[in-house]
């Protein structure tokens, strides 16, 4: 369990990162919608950007984390596994907010295409909202079983450690393919949609 310790936890916070990243593309949207819209893609945006800060300043504790988990400091590991698990529900908040935010400016009284690119966007961060619930469970069963020394009880924590890790990863991949979904509806619509820029 020592490796997928730091590998895992370190997966958690990079993967934070990529939950403000996976919605760039609703930076500068269309100026065709209401402006109420556009407000809420705005402070979505925003919650959006409190979740990359949040990621980097958590980036050195991944780096500590590694290096504790090398050196078998079994008590400096779980602590900086409990703040990485805070800075993530922190951070799932923040995606939560923008989640309902951006779901919000879908159903306003804007352009079709408009809509189903911000619903699509939307139903992206919620799914990746889910699959990094699974890591932070994933990162939870690390941090309780790390260095256990009851094999019973090991085996089952890898078993459940492998079974949320995959649930994890198809979460995540459909959400990659609801956002890209989302993209493509904005390049067919240059008029409607901006692209980040």
């Amino acid at each position: 369990m020592r490796d997928k310790n730091g590998s895992g936890a370190i997966l958690a916070l990079v993967l934070l990162a990529s939950l403000a990243l996976a919605c760039g593309a609703l930076k500068n949207l269309g100026s065709n919608s209401l402006a109420e819209a556009n407000k809420m893609v705005q402070e979505a945006n925003n919650e959006l950007k409190k979740v990359d800060q949040i990621a980097d300043d958590n980036e050195e504790k991944v780096d500590a984390l590694d290096k504790a988990d090398k050196a078998g400091n079994s008590a400096e590991v779980k602590r900086l596994l409990d703040d990485l698990m805070k800075a993530i529900d922190e951070g799932l908040e923040h995606g939560q907010v923008a989640a309902d935010k951006l779901d919000k400016a879908s159903k306003m009284n804007v352009d079709d295409k408009y809509k189903e690119y911000l619903s699509l966007k939307s139903q992206s961060l919620r799914k990746q909202i889910e699959a990094f619930k699974e890591r932070k469970e994933a990162a939870r069963i690390m941090r309780d079983n790390y260095d256990n020394p009851d094999k019973t009880a090991m085996q089952k924590a890898k078993d459940d450690f492998k079974r949320k890790n995959a649930n994890f990863k198809k979460l995540l991949g459909e959400a990659k393919d609801l956002s890209r979904k989302a993209d493509d509806i904005a390049r067919q619509n240059p008029d409607k949609i901006k692209p980040s820029s």
